[in-house]
């Protein structure tokens, strides 16, 4: 968490730095917060569907939920991108593969501290 907000306050300083306009950088800023929040919500979505598939018959509304969600969701998040600048895509995607670099790193060092005792 702190990483994230440290990460965020660096954007927002370099955005305002090379861009000189607050409103635009921080418009870059909210389209960036807004594909995460959006892809945040599809991995939410499809963590629901693969708790419902254990109990099938019982959590079939779910299922249709988290289905419908995701649908939804990832229509949101296509829609955004193809409509963003590439350098908004690009500081998204950036953040994305650095947050999935970290949490490997993170499950790498777990395992091996779960191994040793």
């Amino acid at each position: 968490m702190v990483l994230s907000v440290l990460l965020y306050f660096l954007t927002s300083l370099l955005g305002l730095y090379f861009i000189n306009n607050p409103f635009l950088a921080f418009g870059v800023l909210g389209t960036i917060a807004l594909f995460s929040s959006l892809f945040v919500h599809v991995a939410a979505n499809f963590s629901l569907i693969k708790i419902s598939i254990k109990k099938f018959r019982k959590r079939l509304l779910q299922i249709i939920i988290g289905i419908s969600a995701v649908i939804f969701s990832v229509f949101e998040l296509v829609n955004s991108i193809s409509s963003a600048s590439p350098i908004e895509v690009y500081i998204f995607m950036s953040f994305i593969i650095i947050g999935f670099l970290a949490a490997e790193t993170l499950s790498m060092i777990e395992e091996e501290n779960e191994e040793e005792e």
